[in-house]
């Protein structure tokens, strides 16, 4: 007796929550779903299944991530979430992350209005503390930056200065490196590595068949056979060459259409893009789907801006 049986897979909504999307960089409200493994006969789940994981959909970028879940207070009804501001989604499912707001929030407020209180620390202090803390923790630029604000009293004013740009400028350069990997995060989520075989398939059928008809009534003994077989080489080479030609144009039309203009509306440029596209590494490609393919296109987005006269701005991409 044969006997359908194997593992499925299924989701199930937890709600939503406001957290910062791990593809585009936002601060947003997700969906959260659960995803569970499920065994089956004759595909009738058997039992609740086993959780095997959770998928985060941002609603503002679309994309959907694996991760998420933990640490949020409470999962809102996705109508009830809809009626509140993000503001409210975040103080009823993340505190954790409210609190960080306002803490950022008060110490900007008192860096820029100077006041302390009496024997307490410079606000500018505390300000670019925190401004360290988002910084990658193992960077030695941090590590000496943060040494010498431990010793803010014994310096003058214009080495504090000094250190309060550099604390400015190394803020500046992460953001910019973070808007760099969350559009080409994107990006790798919006891209279509290849395209629909039908076509390619179609013409190989076509030209296949065709030629070994007429190879069939045209020729006669070895002919037709050497005739049905260059048919059948040619259609592999033309439908092979169609794919190809076809992914390509899907490719550079993706970079024309949609990578370079919201590179544009982010500011960040084409170098910039190319280079991240460059430093791809194995652990990149395991966490973001399609951002090998994306890397492995590179050279089209280099044609795309040759063609638009962007070269000059490549610089050392």
């Amino acid at each position: 007796m044969f006997v359908i049986w194997g593992e499925t897979t299924s989701e199930k909504d937890r709600g939503v929550v406001a957290d910062k999307c791990v593809v585009c960089g936002e601060v947003a409200t997700l969906r959260v779903r659960e995803l569970f493994r499920k065994s089956h006969v004759y595909h009738i789940p058997l039992g609740a299944g086993t959780r095997v994981g959770e998928t985060v959909t941002c609603t503002r970028c679309g994309v959907a991530a694996s991760g998420g879940g933990g640490g949020y207070t409470a999962f809102l009804p996705e109508k009830q979430a809809r009626g509140m501001s993000l503001g409210e989604v975040i103080e009823k499912t993340n505190p954790r992350l409210a609190e960080e707001i306002a803490y950022k929030v008060r110490l900007e407020r008192e860096a820029r209005e100077g006041g302390r209180a009496p024997g307490g620390p410079d606000p500018r202090v505390r300000l670019a503390f925190a401004r360290l803390g988002d910084l990658p923790r193992r960077s030695p630029e941090v590590h000496d930056i943060q040494a010498r604000l431990s010793e803010w009293g014994t310096l003058d004013a214009a080495p504090r200065e000094r250190l309060l740009r550099e604390v400015d400028d190394l803020a500046a350069r992460h953001e910019k490196a973070e808007a760099v990997h969350y559009l080409v995060t994107q990006m790798a989520h919006k891209f279509k590595p290849d395209v629909d075989a039908f076509l390619s398939v179609l013409v190989f059928v076509v030209v296949a068949v065709g030629g070994g008809v007429w190879a069939g009534e045209s020729l006669n003994g070895t002919g037709a056979w050497i005739g049905g077989a260059t048919a059948v080489v040619a259609a592999v080479g033309l439908s092979a060459a169609l794919h190809e030609g076809r992914k390509r144009a899907g490719h550079m039309k993706f970079f024309r259409r949609v990578l370079l203009p919201e590179a544009d509306a982010k500011g960040v440029t084409p170098a910039e893009v190319l280079a991240r596209l460059e430093a791809v590494t194995p652990a990149d490609e395991k966490n973001v789907p399609n951002l090998r393919a994306l890397a492995t296109a590179r050279p089209l987005l280099l044609e795309v801006l040759a063609e638009q006269g962007a070269v000059a701005e490549l610089g050392a991409g």
